[in-house]
């Protein structure tokens, strides 16, 4: 049996496996981002953790390759990241860098929301639907498109940047230069954002000493909701998903899918978000027989199903 690495790289974190060719995970680490250190302090935590998963397995196993994910539209052939905002980069080899640390090793490289529908669509809720759309919430918003049972990348390999359709028009700022953009108010950062700006405003909340200290997260957000019943967390929430089911109803429109799963981070809030976004979801939807539109949550850990579409791409170019 062989195996591969598969990384997911995130705007917080970075998550890596060696997973077997069936699927299954054998060996899994997470570490810090750290984006604000820079591009070469990110691809050397990247490294290390190869390094750091290779030396957990007891035997020396079979990895045949190295596959990444990276939040930003890709040139998959080449491994150019173009523009990831939540990491600063712009134009960044990566493959070639990491081609400098594990030269005996290939490496492949795709959007990290295209492979984790790649992941769901092999082992998790995505397996045997043919037009599914797979949103991974966190940092910010990726998305992944299968149609007709393929990955759909788009004619220049920006298909799927979900995170950037415009909900709002004059609305926040994003990293990416646009205003309005559904990452700004339901990603964990546009969640946080909703708080900041709700206790600006003089709404109390007990996440004051968070914002004070700008520490304040998405996980915060979600602890404050679900164990103080805090009315500002609520509401923050109540926000995020209204904006995703208004995006989401849009994305249905256009493209017709029978399933949408949601993964990341910001699912673990779903009782908060999945009331106010099915809402707006299906009052939006303008074809009969609307309500067969599934959500359904990953059945993947957060983070899982991106390495194991990363690992799965290693499988697929290598096998082709």
């Amino acid at each position: 049996m062989s195996y591969a690495i598969g990384i997911d790289l995130g705007g917080s974190k970075i998550a890596g496996g060696i997973v077997q060719e069936k699927g299954k995970v054998i060996e899994k680490l997470v570490v810090p981002t750290e984006a604000h250190k820079g591009k070469t302090y990110v691809i050397n935590s990247i490294s290390n953790l190869v390094e750091c998963l290779l030396n957990k397995t007891k035997d020396k196993i079979p990895v045949i390759g190295i596959g990444i994910g990276v939040p930003s539209p890709v040139n998959f052939e080449k491994g150019i990241v173009y523009f990831a905002p939540n990491l600063g980069w712009r134009n960044v080899n990566i493959k070639n860098e990491l081609r400098k640390y594990f030269n005996s090793l290939p490496v492949y490289v795709d959007n990290d929301a295209n492979l984790a529908a790649y992941g769901e669509q092999w082992i998790g809720a995505g397996k045997n639907i043919k037009d599914f759309l797979y949103l991974t919430l966190g940092t910010g918003i990726g998305s992944g498109i299968v149609l007709n049972g393929k990955l759909y990348r788009g004619s220049n390999n920006y298909a799927g940047e979900f995170g950037h359709m415009i909900v709002e028009p004059n609305g926040r700022r994003c990293g990416c230069g646009s205003c309005g953009c559904v990452e700004m108010y339901s990603s964990s950062k546009g969640i946080t954002f909703s708080v900041k700006e709700m206790y600006s405003k003089g709404e109390m909340t007990v996440l004051k000493e968070k914002i004070i200290k700008e520490s304040l997260t998405g996980e915060d957000v979600y602890l404050a909701a679900k164990e103080k019943k805090d009315k500002v967390a609520i509401k923050a929430l109540d926000i995020a998903g209204k904006y995703l089911g208004i995006a989401l109803s849009s994305a249905v429109n256009l493209l017709d899918v029978e399933l949408i799963i949601l993964g990341g981070n910001v699912s673990k809030a779903k009782d908060f978000i999945l009331p106010p976004l099915k809402k707006e979801l299906y009052r939006r939807i303008i074809y009969k027989g609307k309500d067969k539109v599934k959500v359904k949550f990953t059945q993947l850990e957060p983070t899982v199903a991106g390495v194991i579409g990363a690992a799965r791409l290693v499988f697929d170019n290598i096998n082709r």
